[in-house]
């Protein structure tokens, strides 16, 4: 997959930085750089090309001092399947993962994704969704996908929203 030079800019005082314009979902995928050092070696530096929306993340994906590993969870004993959240409150659901390459995330609610709200913000960080503003349609099934080329695994949040009020 390649894009077009109306696409990129590089910006010629800082090397190390490719500016992406009006990219679409069709570009999304692994891109990889190859610059040459100053005794002409090649070092391979691998990005996963994420389109959300009208947003673009890139991930550094390959570290190449070390074996190339699949995805595996970091705190997965720490992780409880079933979260309670209250109206107005902030949700924050982690899925930190290792890998090399780096794995990339994908959020799905109910199967979706995205995942839709019918109010309040949805705040991506690299390893968790934040649900800013919890209304009880927020509840549901929250999955995180977490894949890189040597493998895939997932984890399943079940949030539970209740009323201010609600104890049980």
């Amino acid at each position: 997959m390649a894009l077009s030079s109306d696409t990129f800019f590089s910006d010629s005082r800082n090397q190390e930085i490719l500016q992406l314009f009006d990219v679409t979902r069709s570009e999304e995928g692994w891109y990889t750089c190859l610059p040459v050092n100053q005794f002409l070696s090649p070092i391979y530096y691998s990005h996963y090309l994420k389109v959300i929306r009208d947003e673009v993340s890139t991930v550094l994906a390959v570290n190449q001092t070390e074996n190339l590993t699949a995805p595996k969870f970091k705190k997965l004993d720490g992780l409880s399947r079933v979260m309670i959240g209250y109206e107005r409150n902030t949700m924050k659901l982690n899925c930190e993962a290792e890998g090399n390459p780096l794995p990339n995330i994908t959020w799905y609610k109910d199967g979706v994704t995205p995942p839709q709200r019918q109010w309040g913000v949805i705040t991506y960080t690299q390893w968790a969704i934040i649900l800013d503003d919890l209304t009880v349609s927020d509840s549901g099934h929250y999955k995180c996908e977490v894949i890189n080329e040597n493998g895939f695994i997932d984890y399943t949040y079940k949030l539970e929203v209740r009323g201010k009020h609600e104890d049980n």
